[in-house]
């Protein structure tokens, strides 16, 4: 596991976001990957498109109510 994959897992742990809570993905990934060099930053995007394809980690959309007609 890289260094910015393990970010990102404590972060949602020590959180308690993992278990039914939203986050902003965007936001978390820029915030981790900010200081990666660039072949930590590919094997991040690789590793965490695993983790999301097997069902780990889920995306939903979030309706915020704004021209939900």
């Amino acid at each position: 596991m890289s260094r910015g994959l393990r970010a990102v897992m404590l972060f949602l742990l020590n959180r308690r976001y993992i278990g039914g809570r939203h986050f902003p993905e965007k936001n978390l990934i820029k915030a981790k990957v900010r200081y990666l060099q660039k072949g930590e930053r590919r094997d991040f995007e690789k590793e965490y498109s695993t983790l999301v394809n097997d069902l780990f980690l889920l995306r939903s959309k979030k309706r915020t109510g704004r021209s939900s007609d």
